[in-house]
């Protein structure tokens, strides 16, 4: 019923500018795809990867503050710090959406043990992150306590925005377990299992045409290459025997 209902309609996830040249990958509307039981987790998970991404964001900012200040002090730590932040904040964004927030969505809306168990796993390290960032080691693109306490004796204000930066990072552990808590509740509830993905996954790559045509190709090169080695097999039988014919 869901599918019928969706026919025709636009991708609108996520929402980008009109004219970004990146346009929306895909179809969401919590209201209309996610059961009415379960839509508040949902929202609640699409809320912590919307935290997720303005923390990535604040990230980058206060690590491009801490470069200007280490820029005054000759400290070349805080550059390479800014260098990983960049690369977190281009990297990390998409990879939220499309590792654990999509997986888990499309879990909820298509009752998909596949989903979920994808969605468990890398979520496990989504909230790794958040502890890790929550320390912040020098020169790893995390502004949390450690390189905080560091800036704090050269820039009051940075320091500050640093040690704010590691208490946000500090909350997303919390939140995160909680809401993996309830998630993996509702999969033991509603009759999913390991078993149950590893049938949705088969079934997906059997229905997966790269991987039919890449099948077909193997099963006809093997097929090609036996077919040729008999074939020179035979070349040499044929000529042996000619040549015991002559010496006869």
């Amino acid at each position: 019923m869901i599918a019928f209902v969706l026919k025709g309609r636009d991708n609108n996830f996520p929402p980008l500018p009109k004219g970004c040249p990146i346009k929306p990958c895909f179809y969401h509307d919590i209201s209309v795809e996610i059961p009415p039981t379960q839509r508040l987790i949902v929202r609640a998970l699409l809320g912590l990867w919307i935290y997720t991404i303005c923390l990535i964001t604040y990230n980058l900012i206060t690590a491009i503050a801490g470069a200007i200040v280490a820029g005054t002090k000759h400290d070349s730590g805080y550059l390479v710090t800014m260098g990983f932040a960049i690369a977190y904040f281009v990297l990390f964004i998409p990879a939220s959406l499309v590792c654990w927030y999509i997986p888990v969505y499309r879990a909820y809306r298509s009752d998909s043990s596949l989903g979920y168990m994808w969605f468990f796993f890398v979520f496990c390290f989504q909230i790794i992150v958040y502890g890790f960032n929550c320390i912040g080691f020098p020169k790893t693109g995390a502004c949390g306590f450690w390189n905080g306490a560091i800036v704090f004796d050269e820039a009051t204000a940075v320091g500050a925005m640093f040690i704010i930066c590691a208490i946000l990072w500090a909350l997303g552990i919390p939140v995160g377990v909680f809401l993996f808590q309830r998630v993996h509740r509702f999969y033991r509830s509603s009759g999913a299992s390991l078993q149950k993905a590893q049938q949705e996954a088969y079934a997906a790559a059997a229905s997966n045409k790269t991987l039919q045509n890449a099948g077909k190709k193997a099963v006809y090169t093997a097929a090609t290459n036996k077919t040729v080695q008999q074939g020179v097999a035979t070349g040499i039988k044929n000529a042996a025997q000619s040549a015991v014919t002559q010496q006869n």
